[in-house]
């Protein structure tokens, strides 16, 4: 934005002529003062745009002060008084660096009046937000400059526009909440009156299953109608809801008993339970397009259909399956349960899963149908009940022995959990956040703050002293808190542990942590708490989540990449409880290799290769892809959760080339010797300059939602819904 520069002249003549009228005239200014007061204010609000610090300060009197006033007051910072005050230059720039360098504001003068020293000045100021809520400030200022610098400044803010900032809600969350509503009060509730109300009247559904497109407010309306004819229950619950401009991706976990006709299918009286991805696309405030994507293959098979495979008439081989999926796709937390059973959380299983120690059988899973929804960590309270921490809600769940449900909203990145022998109720937030909560354990009151800034504490348990113990994950410690001291104060018992998760109690109160030092991926160590010393109990072929002791100190052990439960024999080898496999497979490669050709399969954790031929499995890197690529004699891995492209080498094991400035990518390739990447964020297929990266075209936009990326060296195919 263009900053509007002012014509002195003009406002001096001005001022005499409004002079004039006075009762009293004040003889007139010279031209040459107002101008160096006015090129201070423009230097001041330079280094506002810019956040230049060391400008700012420089600009201001030893004893400047900064007013801020908002009459109508509506920022809640500003006090019961609507106004803040700051004096001397180590208070202006805690001012500033709260209002540039936090909220990125910045001003611009849109008519100033000069007198000499004194500039009054009518301002819009704005930042990211007020521009998405298309509401800037208007703001009057009065700047005093005293010797070539600003030794006061008086800003205030128009009531109506403090009034629209706090009032005004982003489009972005309106989009959010827009869904929520249509969730909750159509399909489920089956509302079907409100559909013109929140739906275009040209909308158009592009469901998966369903050929020809569902079209107009009509359409959809049969075709809820029928969904909840058939299953009357129908309920879908919010997972995960994204916005971007005019799209809001939501994931969605859904359950309903067939009892009625659907589809020309008679009621079988079967429940079903999946998850769908829907991309919606709004408009003035309704639903004009929909893109569904949902396991329909399962729900039939939920309602008893067996779907046979049709003959082969190709003569091509019939399909062999060489690698096998595991037990469970991805475990979190572990407890063993007062029944003896083991319980495992899981986020991407969007279950508590409860199994058998003995045979690995997965007994009973507890999901959405009674309320549990991306359970990373969990524990038992003293009445049987069980919490569980949804990591990426921010919320804990408490899941009562009369099968009721209740929930707390915390913040995002909730993580362990634990209920201390008194039943006292205990929360931190790890990776999303760095904090340790008390809670009501009837999940009524609101969470109480103990402490910050403690170095990313994970699953923890209270000793046989009542203290609590706890992995420190960015300093490699175990600690024990005293959470009734005052102020918190964690008291380091052994160091040099590498990414520990999780610390755990044996019977006989021996301390046990994970990321013991000199595993070659991860493992368990015993803790000498009077000493330090780490001895090293168990060794894992991957990351652990966590780990639990049953009442007889058998150790078992939830491995992320392997997706199974391992109990610890005391001979060191690991006991499986399940099958292990991929967990979340995206991106496949085939990679030939002097000993036959090799298949590179993107595996959420780890970048697994597999022979080609027999399945059997070669070797891994945890690199946490989600596509992978041939690119000569390298691979090229993308990640949208993690947000980076790279190229890496399958000879040395080294990452050759990393990118995180592609918005949200989806895949990438190599194509005629530059870096071809989706983006979900901008909905186009971006080309990098393979001798520059950072040399880059959009070489296909507006796109709906780009996925798929091929070539054969000469064309580029893209898919897109």
């Amino acid at each position: 934005m263009v900053r509007l520069r002012l014509i002195v002249a003009v406002l001096v003549v001005a001022g005499l002529l409004l002079g004039a009228c006075r009762p009293i005239v004040a003889e007139p200014v010279p031209a040459q003062a107002n101008e160096a007061a006015m090129g201070v204010i423009e230097d001041f609000l330079d280094a506002y745009e810019t956040y230049d610090v060391d400008k700012m300060l420089a600009l201001h009197t030893d004893d400047a002060t900064w007013t801020w006033i908002d009459p109508g007051k509506n920022f809640p910072d500003f006090g019961p008084e609507g106004k803040l005050v700051g004096s001397g230059k180590e208070a202006i720039q805690a001012m500033f660096d709260t209002d540039r360098g936090e909220l990125g504001m910045v001003g611009y003068i849109l008519f100033a009046d000069v007198q000499g020293d004194i500039v009054k000045a009518t301002e819009l100021w704005e930042n990211d937000y007020t521009r998405a809520i298309d509401t800037p400030l208007i703001t009057q200022s009065t700047y005093k400059v005293r010797d070539g610098k600003v030794a006061e400044w008086v800003w205030i803010v128009s009531p109506e526009s403090s009034r629209r900032m706090m009032t005004t809600m982003d489009p972005l969350e309106a989009n959010r909440q827009l869904m929520a509503t249509i969730n909750e009060e159509i399909w489920n509730q089956g509302n079907l009156d409100l559909i013109d109300e929140y739906y275009a009247e040209a909308y158009v559904r592009h469901e998966a299953g369903y050929p020809p497109d569902l079209v107009g407010t009509a359409g959809i309306k049969q075709f809820i109608q029928n969904l909840r004819t058939g299953f009357p229950d129908w309920n879908c619950t919010v997972g995960d809801i994204v916005a971007a401009g005019d799209r809001v991706v939501v994931r969605y976990l859904c359950t309903g008993t067939h009892t009625g006709e659907w589809n020309g299918l008679p009621p079988t009286g079967k429940s079903i339970q999946f998850q769908s991805i829907i991309v919606h696309r709004i408009a003035d405030g309704k639903v004009v397009e929909d893109w569904s994507e949902y396991d329909s293959l399962g729900w039939m098979q939920q309602l008893g259909f067996e779907l046979a495979p049709p003959q082969a008439t190709t003569g091509l081989p019939t399909p062999t399956v060489l690698v096998q999926g595991a037990q469970i796709r991805s475990p979190n937390g572990i407890k063993v349960g007062p029944d003896g059973k083991l319980y495992v959380a899981s986020v991407i299983e969007q279950a508590i899963l409860v199994i058998d120690p003995e045979t690995g059988e997965i007994l009973e899973r507890l999901g959405p149908e009674v309320g549990i929804d991306g359970p990373d960590d969990l524990a038992f309270g003293r009445d049987g009940s069980i919490y569980w921490t949804d990591f990426f809600k921010g919320s804990v769940g408490r899941l009562a022995s009369d099968g009721s449900t209740h929930s707390q909203m915390v913040a995002p990145g909730v993580n362990p959990i634990i209920v201390s022998p008194d039943g006292r109720l205990f929360v931190a937030l790890a990776f999303l956040g760095d904090a340790l909560y008390e809670l009501d354990p009837n999940l009524e009151t609101a969470p109480r703050l103990l402490a910050e800034n403690l170095g990313g504490l994970n699953s923890f348990q209270f000793g046989p002293d009542g203290m609590l113990y706890s992995p420190v994950m960015s300093t490699g410690q175990v600690v024990r808190i005293n959470v009734d001291s005052d102020p918190i104060q964690p008291e380091v018992l052994a160091e040099g542990l590498n990414g520990p998760v999780a610390a755990k109690f044996d019977s006989q109160g021996r301390l046990y942590v994970t990321g013991a030092p000199g595993a070659e991926f991860d493992g368990i160590a015993r803790v000498d708490m009077a000493t330090g010393k780490l001895e090293t109990v168990a060794v894992t072929p991957s990351g652990i989540d966590n780990f639990a002791f049953d009442a007889n100190d058998r150790l078992f052990i939830s491995l992320l990449a392997e997706g199974t439960v391992a109990e610890a024999m005391p001979d060191g080898t690991l006991r499986m409880l399940g099958p292990t496999g991929m967990v979340g497979p995206g991106g496949i490669a085939v990679v030939q290799r002097p000993d036959g050709e090799s298949i590179y399969v993107a595996d959420l954790w780890m970048l697994q290769e597999f022979d080609g031929t027999t399945g059997e499995f070669r070797n891994r890197a945890g690199l946490g892809p989600f596509t992978v690529a041939v690119d000569g004699d390298n691979l090229l891995l993308s990640s949208f959760f993690s947000n980076y492209v790279a190229v890496w080498s399958p000879q040395t094991g080294e990452l050759l080339e990393e990118y995180y400035d592609f918005a949200v990518p989806l895949n990438a390739v190599r194509f005629q010797g530059d870096l071809i990447v989706v983006e979900a964020g901008t909905s186009s297929v971006v080309r990098a300059n393979g001798a520059d990266p950072t040399q880059r075209e959009t070489i296909a936009a507006g796109l709906a939602l780009p996925a798929g990326l091929a070539t054969d060296g000469d064309n580029l195919w893209v898919s897109d819904w």
